[in-house]
């Protein structure tokens, strides 16, 4: 097999997710029904002019778009929805994103000194393994680690500008801190200054999303104060581990699992006795696997959680995400190598195998790992049918399935205004796993609203404006003593599993309530000053709105004294209040309350949105691709 063909074989995994969805197979697994899907829509909009590229005030009490690297404005490998469904165009995107992971993963095996049967090997391994597929489900994971072979393959080729290009696009592909963690290997497998300043150079390219998004993160609520328990969920526990080596392995329960389905290809550890002395840049890459999954089980070790709350500064969750970087390093280093044919070997893998069958509750699946991992030495097509036999298993984690939308469930009573969901729990949980996507959809999880033209009060973006979620935490508290809160968020509309005493049901349905809030405060008025918790706010005069754009209101203020224009929106520094021509900087009252004071008689009063950090990162992106262009040219 020549290593063409190898090439050619190893985008079949990522090629038949791509056929299928064309054909309307599309994976539904995780996260993609109510959150990438809807963004994906969203996206689309953008582009046709529809919707603000810069703020999205359907959810999170206007939320920023742009600086969320999600939004993928920047990532053209996202941009499917332009002409397909969102749906279909997730399901493309997973599997392209498969297919360059596979691809880059056995061009990195050549790079170490792979056969092109070992490469594909690899490829299949990384590709079809549990982690990998398992974050099919959480995009902007599966779409950075594909980039990261490429960043490292280009590190060890020494080609300065396709590092600083791969760089880029491991960070717009939406996952940042797996981004910085390539970069720093890519640096650790080729420790030059060459190295550094093509990192480097990568990330100024892009300023332009790393600089709002850097404002974002500022005035977010992630940072050294969260509870250590919230910073170190989602982390691999040390009754897990026995699932990387046998599928089926029963599972210990855990908080939030963030990896469904952990399993790879046995053959792929054992390679790594295959490591020789002067081959440093295997072992170096060996090495950053090893960090990779010491750092997503480093939250279950004894003071663990604290460690990693430090070292993350508190700003980086689920730690269990970094099993996807290390399976990718872990392939490429055992699809490069000579597997030993010994008896050790063979006695290994059929022990482990044998071990497997016993304890896994997949015991043929087990057993047949150990088997293929023992005639891997023999012939590395052997190792590829192993990676291959691994997908029975791994694969139905995409949970592959035809599209078939349902309604949300009282649409109609959800659509009167701003909509406050209860926050979840168990019960909330149990209800949505019993409805699937439909039950997550109707109590407004994720970006579902997107779809169906719902604006939303609470945010499940990856950071929650620092005001909104401590506003949002005093309105958990309960209708006892919360109901001020809820009121001030503008919310018109609650919906929850169970009555609420003192509030109209607009709507019932499967144990659905959806209820009106008569006391919801208006998302703009004129007031006599920013209201205090438990007071109403005392009108001052009105405010009609003139004229809208997708990032700018316009309005006609008559103010009946002195008072203040009270703007319901989510505190941000990219909001702009400009009062008869003249630039005011907003006053802030409890929670997300802000408005610009107004003197008695009549205004024009004109709100925009421009993402702090916009302009400076867009000069900064300009002069570094400037001077990759200088340097290519060299």
């Amino acid at each position: 097999m020549s290593f063409r063909h190898a090439f050619s074989l190893a985008v079949l995994p990522g090629l038949a997710l791509v056929l299928a969805s064309f054909a309307g197979w599309v994976p539904a697994a995780r996260d993609n029904p109510t959150y990438f899907v809807p963004l994906r829509a969203q996206l689309a909009r953008v582009f046709t002019g529809e919707a603000s590229p810069w703020l999205n005030p359907q959810v999170g009490c206007g939320e920023p778009f742009f600086a969320n690297p999600q939004s993928a404005l920047l990532y053209p490998p996202a941009w499917g929805a332009l002409l397909l469904p969102p749906e279909q165009a997730i399901g493309v995107e997973v599997g392209l994103h498969l297919m360059l992971l596979a691809l880059g993963v056995a061009r990195l095996a050549r790079r170490l000194g792979g056969t092109p049967t070992g490469s594909l090997a690899a490829a299949w391994g990384a590709a079809l393994s549990g982690p990998v597929l398992s974050s099919a489900g959480m995009l902007n994971n599966l779409e950075t680690a594909a980039w990261l072979p490429w960043v490292w393959d280009a590190a060890l080729s020494g080609r300065f500008g396709v590092l600083a290009l791969t760089v880029t696009g491991s960070f717009l592909a939406a996952e940042p801190v797996l981004a910085l963690l390539g970069a720093a290997g890519a640096v650790w497998l080729l420790p030059r200054w060459q190295a550094v300043r093509a990192v480097l150079l990568g990330f100024a390219l892009c300023s332009v999303q790393a600089l709002p998004m850097a404002f974002w993160i500022a005035g977010g609520d992630r940072g050294p104060d969260k509870p250590l328990e919230a910073v170190s969920l989602g982390g691999v526990s040390l009754g897990e581990l026995p699932a990387l080596v046998v599928p089926g392995f029963p599972l210990p329960p855990v908080e939030v699992r963030f990896l469904p389905i952990i399993a790879l290809p046995l053959w792929l550890f054992l390679a790594l006795g295959s490591l020789r002395r002067g081959e440093t840049a295997r072992t170096r890459l060996a090495s950053l696997a090893a960090v990779f999954t010491f750092l997503a089980v480093l939250p279950a070790l004894p003071w663990g959680d604290a460690l990693w709350a430090g070292l993350s500064f508190g700003l980086v969750r689920l730690p269990g995400r970094f099993l996807i970087p290390a399976t990718v390093a872990l392939a490429a280093v055992a699809g490069s190598g000579k597997l030993p044919q010994s008896r050790k070997w063979v006695a290994t893998a059929l022990g482990l195998g044998a071990v497997g069958a016993v304890v896994s509750r997949e015991p043929w699946l087990a057993a047949g790992q150990g088997v293929l991992a023992a005639l891997a030495p023999w012939g590395m097509g052997w190792a590829a049918a192993g990676s291959l036999f691994l997908a029975t298993y791994t694969v139905p984690v995409l949970q592959l399935q035809k599209w078939k939308p349902e309604p949300v469930l009282c649409l109609s009573a959800q659509s009167a205004g701003r909509l406050y969901p209860l926050p979840v729990d168990g019960v909330q949980l149990r209800w949505t796993l019993e409805r699937g996507t439909r039950g997550a959809a109707s109590l407004g999880w994720g970006y579902s609203v997107l779809l169906d033209g719902r604006s939303l009060a609470r945010s499940f973006a990856p950071v929650t404006n620092r005001a909104l979620a401590q506003h949002l935490a005093q309105a958990d508290r309960g209708f006892s003593e919360g109901w001020w809160w809820v009121s001030a968020l503008g919310a018109k509309t609650m919906v929850g599993l169970h009555p609420i005493p003192g509030y109209p049901p607009l709507c019932q349905r499967d144990k659905l309530w959806v209820f009106r809030n008569p006391s919801a405060f208006p998302l703009w008025a004129v007031v006599s000053h920013l209201p205090t918790p438990g007071e109403l706010p005392v009108p001052a005069g009105e405010a009609v709105l003139k004229g809208q754009g997708r990032t700018s209101w316009q309005f006609q203020v008559r103010a009946q004294t002195n008072g203040v224009f009270l703007w319901l929106f989510a505190p941000d520094p990219g909001w702009r209040f400009v009062v008869d021509g003249k630039k005011v900087k907003p006053i802030r009252g409890a929670g997300i309350l802000q408005g610009v004071p107004v003197a008695a008689g009549d205004h024009e009063v004109r709100v925009v949105y421009r993402p702090p950090g916009l302009m400076a990162g867009l000069v900064v992106s300009l002069a570094s691709l400037f001077l990759l262009g200088v340097l290519w040219r060299r």
